[in-house]
């Protein structure tokens, strides 16, 4: 088993903070794209705030994980998931800048292929999200269900090797236990406490 000291328990808990946040921004996402009811203007719903603020949490998971001892998570896990920040770094960075982007010839812009499966072949922005039956890619390139996914894999490792540290400990209770153990969801109102 890796060494655990305050300065990895820091890591793994903040990662899995992030990859707890990429799971509650998830659904944001997929509730308020249900509401937008088709409405196509994005300033009617809270959807491309939500969208951002699944994209930070893509970002922010990735840099804590970064820290965290590799042999904790699976490769394979691991792999997928850094697979899909990468994407989310990739849209995120140019949705942040949207507004130095406005006006700019759109061939200036950088375009993503959408795998459609389907011989129509889409071009689109990093701004574009694309709806494709019940699949959701921001800027066409970032699968928000599949990113969602492969952090609950990548949480779920985290939190094991979390509770199997602090269960090794000597006069460790299951009452403290959550006190020390993060939790398999994030606390959003007074009616979850």
């Amino acid at each position: 088993m890796p060494t655990f000291n305050v300065e990895s328990y820091v890591h793994i808990s903040n990662a899995i903070y992030w990859l707890l946040a990429i799971e509650f921004q998830y659904d944001r996402v997929i509730r308020a794209s249900q509401a937008s009811g088709g409405e196509n203007s994005p300033f009617r719903t809270v959807q491309r705030m939500d969208e951002q603020f699944f994209l930070v949490a893509c970002n922010k998971a990735r840099r804590w994980i970064e820290k965290v001892d590799k042999a904790l998570i699976s490769p394979d896990y691991l792999d997928e998931f850094n697979k899909h920040a990468a994407n989310a770094q990739v849209v995120r960075n140019k949705r942040e800048h949207d507004d130095e982007y406005y006006g700019r010839d759109p061939k200036d812009e950088p375009e993503n292929e959408v795998n459609t499966s389907s011989p129509i072949k889409l071009i689109v922005s990093t701004s574009v999200t694309v709806h494709i039956g019940n699949q959701i890619l921001l800027g066409g390139i970032l699968d928000i269900n599949k990113c969602n996914q492969a952090a609950k894999m990548v949480r779920k490792e985290l939190q094991d090797h979390q509770r199997a540290y602090w269960v090794s400990k000597p006069r460790m209770t299951e009452e403290l236990l959550d006190s020390y153990c993060s939790p398999d969801r994030l606390i959003t109102a007074v009616t979850d406490l």
